[in-house]
């Protein structure tokens, strides 16, 4: 028997997870490009994270999830907004 699990959406509180699935949704955005906006978020931390083994140092860092989600957002709606008049458009016709 699985159990669905409802977050806010502005929760912003770190959370600690073993797995997370990108994706998932109806695929009305383009490219996965969110999926892959979270990803290289990811990336950069993981880099930052591990900056001594490239001769940088550094006393630490936070991840502001609301800031990337949001980071995230914005460009969901510079890719859709384009989409968005096109449809408005066609329907006041």
């Amino acid at each position: 028997m699985s159990t669905t699990v409802v977050r806010s959406l502005e929760k912003t509180q770190p959370e600690d997870f073993d797995l997370v699935i990108l994706g998932g949704g109806t695929g009305s955005n383009i490219a996965c490009l969110p999926s892959k906006n979270f990803i290289h978020s990811a990336k950069v931390a993981s880099y930052f994270r591990r900056s001594k083994e490239f001769g940088i140092t550094h006393d630490g860092f936070t991840i502001n999830m609301a800031d990337v989600r949001e980071r995230k957002r914005m460009m969901v709606r510079g890719l859709n907004n384009p989409h968005v008049h096109v449809v408005v458009k066609a329907v006041r016709r």
